[in-house]
């Protein structure tokens, strides 16, 4: 780095916000000069990254008082090495170079996490005085506990301690060295006790040191071998230990207890207050749940599955007679009865059992309708994958006004057919009551409704108070069906009755009932039995569109649908345009901003270029400069059509030149398919379908007046139809020690190889012949010999160009194979069998991981999930529930339904996060949203910072 450019850049520093300031100096060379520019007028850094070189060329200015950097405070210093073999000698040299800036600097972390090398190199970093903590890379910690155990130096154990915060989770130790170490603390020492890295014989020595541990996974295993040796010591002082070392939780899920179990829980729940108790998916013996239940008020949060839910209920319903108070059994719960079947596990010996409709008998809802009566506030009761008859439902309904009801289309309409079948006053406040249960949205979606459901719904709308969403598509309403719900729509915001036999008549009268309704904001009556459209003009809240017919309407936000041009016009501009031109292909200059692609080409004439990394072809009048990039699509301008995307949408510009014609790729294969497609152009909300001045067997050309948005559409329904695909592999060779696993993406021709290449960047690409032939919407399988686990087994292709593009199949395989065959198999089923065509089959060689600068881009990932997974466990309820709010209403938002899927188990939505927005991304995101929590304690810093400058 040149000295100039040192002070230009301790200029910017100077002008930004010290605690904000995470800088990254990793020169091949730089003069201690320009070292001077850049610290001089830094005193404070959040995270310094530093190389060899840069320690080196710091420590020799911190050592002259004239140098202006020698009170600078750092709060995060990694020192990155630019190769893992380097000699000791040059360890050596750089660990003292290190040790002579701390002796300067005022370092309140210390990452060496990336340091592979032998333990007694670092005695020198442990001796340094001041609250230092270092991180050390797992192995090399492993070695150094070893080293420290072996010492057996009371001085040297506690500076271990010290540096390393007494975290000792990373390492799998003996349990003499554990031993060691926590009885020399004095401090707490983190540990890691997961499934299978402690031997349960050494619980009563760890027992009797537990002042001293805190834990920071803990397996129900553990759990229960501990709890089992404080009950036969009859230790009860011990559980109190127990549980803070273990942040207050008793972790017993998925296990099978006896009578002792049961016995020893109880006694720790005796001595307890306060504590998380997790039975997910246990199973617990009859005669035991009662001693159980009687204890719950000393539990704050209770995590258990859907039919232990139903056994507790009973068991605190028969011992209401003994004065028993159910109130507790639902604080415990948080205030929620979740009994649909994503409540429990759903894998293993479990998986089936969940997946079955759970009954509920009219003594499970006299239980539930019991326990809701003592709540003090609302319950959230979820009914989804349940099933009752009639008597078991009628007993719901004295509590519904308590509740806040989500279930399944088929028992609402048990609950409306009951409601219609009893007399007049107890229909009427069975109404009232289901209606405040209801909420604000009410989703009947694809549920058969006739003339009486609707009759009894009709009773449930007059009541509404919140209700502003009503889904009724694809219910089979009538004019007259449509007849009852009209006059309580000034009470609904949003309608949706897509997909119905509602005819011109219904739609007149509708108009009606809208006059002087200013609350109803949408109604979409798309593929009704609607023929005048001039009916849909009318009135700008109608979303419609008439099978064959493009309407020219108002969308919500007054963008406006045009089509330009027409089928027969298209024919003749295809079979006119003869001239072939002298086509010039040309690679992009490119650059990549917040993982976004900007390709940019200039000409110095004019003339038909073709990009080769996207395949668009541009004709330039004249010296010009292009630059372009893939955007999403917006759905919203095209759900009043009966088009859909057919190939990326390109967001065109030209600074300099003049552009005249334009050419897209598409993928049809077939004549009369090409046909099918248009070009759009969007524009400042208005969608322009374009007609084209030519077609080929790869583009469609259109004329350009002027550049922003344009892509290629095609008719909706294009069921079975052949495209043009690619297959593209992505090797991630180090998921664990033993396995390498490949990213398999099935994809349209046209998506450009550089975008996927960016969404995977941190995997490798794996080059082979992409090229084959995809039948739309069909099922297609990936068979590889070799694979250890395939998933899933089979998969239907889409062409979706709406979002982001994700893995089609993730291939397992031993670390050994460097070489195996894939083959891609669609799926045919017809006269009673099923049979397989190969569509792409391949032979892949692996070569060995090169070395980049991104080389830790996987581990990092990896780690990512693993410390983001702490921070989501570490919310609390309300912290949660904003988060979800926070990631539904962002500019890249979720959406509501993934998040919804994910339910309250937070690793899905850890995978969820990290998915939709990939590594980088997602860490922004999580950042900002902890601020807006606010979670900016050590906690989440701690795990978040390391990522904030990759």
């Amino acid at each position: 780095m040149l000295s100039r450019l040192c002070q230009a850049i301790g200029s910017v520093l100077k002008l930004l916000d010290e605690e904000e300031v995470f800088l990254s100096l990793l020169p091949q060379d730089i003069l201690c000069h320009g070292s001077s520019f850049l610290f001089s007028n830094m005193k404070r850094l959040q995270t310094l990254r530093i190389n060899k070189i840069a320690t080196s060329k710091l420590a020799r200015l911190v050592k002259s008082p004239r140098s202006g950097i020698n009170s600078t405070t750092v709060e995060k210093l990694s020192v990155v090495l630019s190769s893992s073999d380097l000699p000791e000698r040059s360890i050596c040299q750089l660990l003292s170079s290190l040790t002579c800036l701390l002796r300067v600097w005022t370092v309140h972390n210390l990452d060496l996490s990336e340091f592979k090398i032998k333990a007694h190199l670092f005695i020198c970093l442990l001796s340094h005085q001041g609250p230092l903590s270092i991180t050390f890379h797992k192995d090399s910690l492993q070695q150094l506990a070893e080293f420290v155990y072996d010492a057996h130096d009371e001085d040297l154990t506690q500076l271990f301690l010290e540096k390393t915060d007494g975290d000792l989770s990373p390492c799998s130790l003996s349990w003499d060295v554990l031993y060691y170490l926590i009885r020399g603390a004095k401090k707490h020492v983190t540990l890691d006790l997961a499934e299978g890295r402690f031997n349960l014989t050494n619980i009563p020595s760890l027992l009797t040191v537990l002042d001293t541990v805190r834990f920071k996974r803990i397996s129900a295993r553990f759990v229960r071998a501990a709890l089992k040796e404080i009950y036969r010591k009859r230790a009860g002082h011990l559980i109190a230990k127990l549980l803070r070392a273990s942040a207050d939780l008793i972790n017993l899920s998925m296990r099978e207890l006896d009578s002792t179990d049961c016995n020893s829980l109880c006694f720790a729940l005796h001595y307890s207050d306060g504590v998380k108790l997790n039975l997910l998916n246990s199973i617990i013996p009859n005669n035991e749940t009662e001693n159980i239940v009687r204890l719950l008020q000393r539990v704050s949060d209770l995590r258990i599955d859907r039919k232990l839910l139903l056994n507790f209920l009973r068991v605190s319903k028969g011992m209401e007679k003994q004065g028993y108070s159910m109130s507790a059994l639902l604080t415990a719960l948080n205030y929620k009865l979740d009994f649909s079947g994503h409540s429990s596990i759903s894998s293993g010996r479990f998986g089936q059992e969940n997946a079955d409709p759970l009954s509920l008998s009219v003594m499970d809802c006299t239980a539930i309708s019991s326990v809701i009566e003592t709540s003090v506030c609302h319950t959230e009761l979820v009914l989804y994958d349940c099933q009752a008859d009639d008597s078991a439902l009628e007993c719901l309904f004295p509590i519904l006004h308590k509740v806040h009801l989500r279930l399944s289309n088929g028992l609402l309409c048990q609950f409306l057919t009951l409601i219609l079948n009893s007399p007049m006053a107890m229909s009427l406040k069975w109404a009232s009551s289901l209606s405040k249960a209801l909420g604000k949205q009410l989703d009947l979606s694809d549920t058969p409704l006739n003339y009486r459901t609707c009759e009894s719904l009709q009773l449930v709308l007059d009541y509404t108070e919140e209700l502003t969403d009503l889904n009724l598509s694809h219910c089979q309403i009538t004019d007259a069906c449509l007849d009852l719900l009209a006059p309580h729509l000034n009470k609904i915001m949003n309608l949706d009755l897509t997909g119905n036999d509602i005819t011109d008549k219904g739609v007149q009268r509708l108009c009606s009932a809208l006059e002087g309704n200013s609350f109803t904001k949408t109604i979409c009556l798309c593929d009704n039995q609607i023929t005048e459209t001039g009916l849909l003009m009318e009135e700008a809240r109608f979303v419609t569109l008439h099978a064959g017919t493009m309407r020219h309407a108002k969308q919500p936000n007054n963008s406006v649908t045009k089509y330009v041009g027409s089928q027969s016009r298209m024919e003749e501009t295809r079979m006119t345009s003869k001239r072939q031109d002298q086509m010039e292909q040309f690679d992009p200059e490119l650059e990549v901003n917040n993982g976004k692609i900007i390709y940019r080409f200039r000409c110095s004439t004019g003339g038909l270029f073709m990009c080769r990394a996207t395949g668009l072809v541009f004709l330039i009048k004249g010296a010009g400069c292009v630059e372009y990039n893939v955007v999403h699509w917006d759905m919203r301008l095209l759900c009043e059509t009966h088009y859909e995307p057919a190939g990326p949408l390109y967001d065109i510009k030209m600074p300099t030149g003049e552009m005249y014609e334009l050419h897209l790729p598409h993928c049809e294969t077939q004549v009369d398919a090409i046909g099918n497609l248009s070009v759009v152009h969007t524009h400042e909300n208005i969608l322009e379908f374009m007609a084209p001045v030519k077609m080929t067997k790869t583009h469609i050309a259109v004329n350009v007046c002027r550049l922003s948005l344009y892509g290629i559409v095609d008719k909706n329904n294009q069921d079975c139809k052949k495209i043009r695909g690619q297959v593209l592999l992505f090797l991630e060779p180090d998921i664990s020690d033993e396995q390498q696993r490949i990213w398999v993406f099935l994809l349209p021709s046209s998506v450009p190889l550089l975008e996927i290449k960016e969404q995977q960047q941190e995997y490798q690409f794996i080059q082979t012949s992409s090229n084959c032939k995809l039948l739309l919407n069909s099922k297609y399988t990936l068979i590889a010999k070799k694979a250890k686990r395939i998933q899933p087994k089979e998969s239907l292709f889409e062409s979706l160009h709406a979002g982001n593009y994700h893995p089609t199949y993730e291939v397992f395989l031993d670390k050994s194979v460097n070489q195996l065959r894939i083959k891609i198999q669609r799926k045919i089923t017809g006269k009673g069998k099923i049979t397989f065509r190969t569509a792409w089959n391949r032979l892949i060689i692996l070569k060995a991981k090169q070395v980049c600068p991104q080389g830790n881009m996987h581990h990092n990932k990896t780690k990512w999930k693993s410390d983001l997974c702490e921070i989501i466990e570490d919310l609390t309820s309300d912290h949660l529930k904003k988060l979800k709010h926070l990631m539904r209403n962002c500019a890249n938002h979720i959406p509501a339904s993934k998040l919804e899927e994910t339910n309250e188990d937070r690793y899905e939505l850890v995978n969820l996060i990290v998915e939709s927005w990939g590594f980088k991304e997602s860490v922004k995101a999580i950042k900002e949203f902890m601020n807006k929590l606010p979670r900016k304690d050590d906690f989440v810093k701690k795990r978040l910072e390391p990522y904030l400058t990759v």
